[in-house]
């Protein structure tokens, strides 16, 4: 083969398929999320001849000509990627590993459900596997990854069929209140709880954060893991999208507003101290005002940390684009986006400068973008921090600051995890305390937050702190 191949992977292609090479003259190669293995053949098509190499599933469309391009966006009810790792630089503290693909839920704005196809999840033994990997080349912080990652369902252990859904309560293994237009099948499987237990204990001192979940797989088993563990970051993102019964009716979303508020105080009785974050969308079709002030109640009342704010934009093949009408003009969308943005900001402001006082267990990433000469890093609470890059106490028990002497009360983690690196690390010989070292990307800092951010931005929780303790 000669030539540049331009090529468009991924669920852009599958959504919009053969456009891609009917109107982009430049689109040689298409290929959907579920169709990487079948890129030897189709690149192999475009030099004119056929290869045997690759997988090809489903509704595949190819061509052996240059001037045609190639197209695989075939989506598979089987294909999770279990056995292909990702290239990973060295000396990264943080990685992301996909356990699940798909969703079923079907809510009436997303597309989703169409450009990465039905649910399907990783064998638990192979993400366990490649965690301990992952674990031993040095990484601290591990993602789990799904369109619908806590309704992560194994059945690789079961022979035989799947089990039928529990008919005389087909909805038991959601949160209360909550349903879907699926019933789902998880009898005898190992689910998102039976993972999170799994992967904590690879390594305690290894951070284990999960995204994206739908409130609905947020039951009592799911919250209790977390709870017991103390490496299960204490921050979870529960997407609300409305906080009006009615729009969450029209949406499909499968639950109450009542039930959600329910779900959030389950959350905080079962997590005390635990950080929350949701997405919000203004304007849904046939948003009444009521509706939309039922949002902004949800946001003053649910003291969120994060939120991913936007107005509603139609996709094509949802729910929503073929049965409901996008009536809501865009100038009161932009309005109702304001709106609820500046209440979002009021309550962040708030919740930020209530950490000051606080101490944090901070992941540190490295040099700070925008101040190179000091350090960032996140909270287990998902919080950004900036650090001055000056020697720290090797433990806690070498600061004499009193705040850091009582830091062991305040945590919410193993207190080990400040304390990891042994004793054969040099001191730093510029420090007035003994048994010092200098922090660097991979440590672990036990952080008192001196200053906090009050307005919304790249970096929404900024602090700067001489004083911590470090391991590693």
């Amino acid at each position: 083969m000669t030539g540049l191949v331009v090529g468009v992977l991924g669920c852009m292609a599958e959504r919009l398929q053969q456009q891609l090479l009917d109107k982009h003259r430049g689109v040689d190669l298409v290929v959907g999320p579920d169709a990487y293995r079948d890129l030897p053949r189709l690149l192999s098509s475009l030099q004119g001849h056929p290869c045997t190499s690759g997988i090809s599933r489903g509704n595949l469309e190819q061509s052996h000509s240059r001037q045609q391009g190639a197209i695989n966006v075939a989506l598979s009810r089987t294909e999770t990627y279990e056995d292909v790792e990702p290239v990973r630089p060295a000396g990264q503290t943080g990685a992301w590993l996909s356990i699940m693909r798909g969703c079923d839920n079907l809510c009436a704005f997303c597309i989703v459900p169409f450009t990465r196809g039905r649910e399907r999840s990783r064998p638990l033994q192979s993400i366990l596997d490649e965690v301990k990997r992952l674990s031993d080349r040095g990484v601290k912080e591990v993602t789990l990854l799904g369109q619908n990652v806590n309704s992560y369902t194994d059945f690789s252990h079961v022979p035989g069929p799947r089990p039928l859904p529990d008919q005389s309560d087909p909805f038991s293994s959601y949160a209360q209140g909550f349903s879907s237009i699926y019933k789902p099948r998880r009898q005898g499987a190992k689910v998102f709880a039976d993972l999170l237990h799994e992967v904590a204990a690879v390594n305690p001192e290894m951070r284990i954060r999960f995204t994206s979940p739908h409130p609905k797989d947020f039951g009592p088993d799911v919250l209790q893991a977390i709870s017991e563990h103390a490496n299960i970051a204490k921050q979870l993102h529960l997407p609300a999208q409305s906080g009006s019964s009615s729009m969450l009716h029209q949406m499909r979303r499968g639950h109450t507003r009542e039930a959600y508020d329910q779900l959030v105080q389950s959350v905080r009785d079962a997590i005390p101290g635990i950080a929350l974050s949701t997405d919000l969308i203004s304007g849904f079709c046939g948003e009444t005002e009521e509706e939309h002030a039922a949002t902004l109640d949800l946001v003053l009342r649910t003291h969120y940390d994060q939120a991913f704010i936007f107005a509603y934009s139609e996709r094509s093949r949802t729910f929503a684009s073929r049965h409901l009408m996008d009536d809501v003009p865009a100038d009161v969308k932009s309005t109702r986006l304001g709106e609820v943005i500046a209440a979002f900001r009021q309550i962040q402001a708030a919740r930020n400068q209530a950490e000051i006082g606080r101490i944090h267990l901070v992941l540190v990433e490295g040099a700070a973008k925008r101040q190179p000469d000091d350090l960032t890093g996140k909270t287990c609470s998902m919080k950004r921090v900036i650090i001055a890059n000056q020697p720290a106490a090797q433990s806690l028990a070498a600061m004499p600051n009193t705040h850091i002497q009582n830091t062991r009360q305040q945590m919410p983690w193993n207190s080990s995890l400040v304390n990891v690196r042994g004793p054969q690390a040099e001191p730093s010989k510029d420090s007035p305390l003994e048994n010092t070292i200098s922090l660097a990307a991979g440590d672990y800092a036990a952080v008192y937050i001196q200053s906090a951010a009050t307005a919304l931005g790249p970096e929404p929780f900024s602090i700067i702190s001489p004083n911590f303790a470090a391991g590693r």
